[in-house]
């Protein structure tokens, strides 16, 4: 007789097996042990960090501003507030706390916007991390935005130190180690150490005061033609320059190293007198004053008074005026190209002019006639001889002679240029 086959209960089905139950335990085991971990050696402080963050710029926004216009400061905990403020021509002073230094450095205040424009954040943390005391911040004002990047202490692990950024709600982040050397460098170091900020290409006038004497004065123009011409006192004559000789010994000039800083009370009032004076293409004028030695009795420096701030210590040899003669004369008989001249007036042996017009040349006799008498000239035989005029090379000066052709030169720029010919090889130059 066959036995009914009895169906297990469903809850019978819900039994786990040995098998799973043994999965199960060792699974539980090793969570534990994970969690645990008995062979550790002991428990190690590990940071919080946000597992959501990601590097960033510090100032995102830098880049849609002007340097010229922002403001920026640099304070460190128990040193000076350095602040960069933007001034009338575009360049920065520098202050430290309340007193000025000076003009800063173009090229360091460059450096360091580009720094701050560039640098980046290294990771977010966790606002329960204690980021230490604050040493340092910076700041960079943009018209009414205010920036700031607070400093705290150093990393447990030295990646870099805690930064809050105070303008975005405090967020805490681990800023690189070269973003805290920004408010480490004392104030000096965005000072700057040449005598003057002024390119020789953006020079229109510089005058040497020769000491307080006016016979000793050296006056150095650049007239409306671009081309340089100087005189000294009181003899007056203009003498035309190269303009390359010139500007490579203004370089030099305003380039002269700043050795020392003297400060206003270390120096008698009243010790200092112009010296030098240079004019720019904007029309500011800038006055630089000179004393004696410096105050640390250095006879081969001399003490100087670039405007306001600190007085400077500079070279004597390197204070001396730029001479109007020698090298520094144009060799060539008329400086200026080809298409700079408009006219050329003959006054000796006879009066003729040489003209543009209509695209083209024609030579004009003097003679009293109304209109004068005018034939072309073609174009190629004018080139070949101005040419050859124009390559002419000066001879010493200071020869007397009866101008056998006196020649004026007129140039797009309403200057003139006059030249006296006289026996061969003799040919100076002058101004009209």
């Amino acid at each position: 007789m066959t036995r009914p086959r009895v169906e297990p209960s469903p809850l019978a089905r819900l039994r786990p097996s040995a098998t799973t139950i043994g999965i199960a335990i060792a699974a539980l085991v090793g969570v534990a042990l994970v969690h645990r971990d008995p062979w550790s050696g002991g428990a190690t402080k590990v940071p919080l960090v946000s597992n959501q963050s990601v590097a960033r710029r510090l100032f995102p926004n830098l880049g849609e501003h002007d340097l010229s216009q922002a403001r920026i400061e640099l304070a460190r905990a128990g040193g000076a507030h350095v602040r960069l403020v933007p001034g009338p021509d575009g360049r920065h002073q520098l202050y430290a706390d309340e007193q000025l230094l000076g003009s800063a450095d173009p090229v360091a205040v460059e450096g360091l916007w580009s720094s701050l424009r560039m640098a980046t954040t290294l990771r977010a943390v966790d606002r329960r991390v204690k980021p230490g005391e604050r040493r340092g911040a910076i700041v960079v004002v943009l018209g009414e935005e205010t920036l700031t990047l607070e400093i705290m202490g150093p990393t447990a692990e030295g990646a870099g130190y805690y930064g809050a950024l105070t303008h975005e709600h405090g967020d805490i982040w681990v800023v690189e180690s070269e973003v805290v050397a920004l408010v480490q460098q004392p104030p000096e170091t965005w000072l700057s150490r040449r005598l003057l900020l002024v390119e020789p290409a953006a020079t229109t006038r510089v005058a040497f005061e020769g000491d307080g004497a006016p016979e000793k004065s050296v006056v150095l123009a650049r007239g409306e033609d671009g081309l340089w011409r100087g005189h000294r006192e009181p003899d007056g004559r203009a003498r035309l320059l190269a303009t390359a000789a010139v500007e490579t010994r203004l370089d030099r000039l305003f380039a002269t190293p700043v050795t020392e800083l003297v400060t206003r009370d270390r120096v008698p009032e009243g010790a200092l007198t112009p010296w030098l004076e240079v004019r720019d293409v904007e029309g500011r004028t800038h006055v630089i004053k000179a004393g004696g030695p410096c105050p640390d009795g250095d006879p081969g420096l001399r003490v100087i008074d670039r405007g306001p701030g600190l007085l400077a210590c500079v070279p004597a040899e390197r204070m001396a005026p730029i001479e109007p003669d020698g090298s520094l004369l144009e060799g060539r008989l008329v400086p200026w190209g080809y298409g700079r001249i408009l006219a050329v007036d003959m006054r000796r042996p006879a009066s003729r002019r040489l003209r543009r017009r209509g695209g083209g040349w024609v030579l004009e006799d003097g003679a009293a006639e109304d209109p004068p008498r005018a034939e072309r000239v073609s174009e190629p035989e004018v080139y070949r001889w101005y040419s050859a005029v124009r390559a002419v090379e000066l001879g010493p000066a200071g020869v007397e002679f009866t101008p056998e052709v006196d020649l004026v030169f007129e140039s797009d720029s309403t200057q003139n240029l006059r030249v006296r010919c006289g026996p061969p090889i003799l040919a100076p130059t002058d101004d009209a």
